[in-house]
């Protein structure tokens, strides 16, 4: 296993995949993708490009700033750390992210943001453990 993508949403859970990505592999010879995709639910509800626009660039802001700061957790640390993000459907994104970048395993959290709390997985998670091809953890 050499490449390992750990999709987060900014979620406790999925901020400990990202901590158990860190301590279940040794990072030397690795690279480790910290993947994050911006929902484009809201675009369905706004229909002022002008306004679309400022949401969605601050969603990117928002998110650029998490990934980077759990980038710089990873410094010091032998091995390669990287962040990309995107919009679209979180598990479709997810899922093609992983298969056109040749990822060897997918470590994500049980359920994030969006889910109702009393879900074990919540739907991202289900959907990418049901349809990719790959390895996935999940991580409680």
């Amino acid at each position: 296993m050499k490449k390992i993508l750990v999709p987060i949403d900014g979620s406790e859970v999925s901020l400990r995949a990202v901590e158990f990505a860190k301590s279940m592999f040794q990072l030397q010879d690795k690279t480790i993708t910290i993947f994050s995709v911006i929902p484009n639910s809201v675009n369905y509800y706004i229909t002022n490009a002008e306004l679309l626009d400022q949401i969605s660039e601050a969603s990117s802001s928002k998110t650029e700033e998490l990934l980077q700061n759990i980038v710089k957790g990873f410094e010091g640390l032998p091995g390669r750390v990287n962040y990309h993000y995107t919009m679209g459907d979180p598990a479709a994104e997810i899922i093609r992210f992983a298969e056109d970048n040749d990822y060897d395993i997918i470590v994500m959290g049980s359920r994030g943001l969006g889910s109702i709390s009393k879900t074990i997985l919540g739907s991202v998670s289900t959907k990418v453990l049901h349809r990719s091809k790959h390895t996935v953890v999940i991580v409680k």
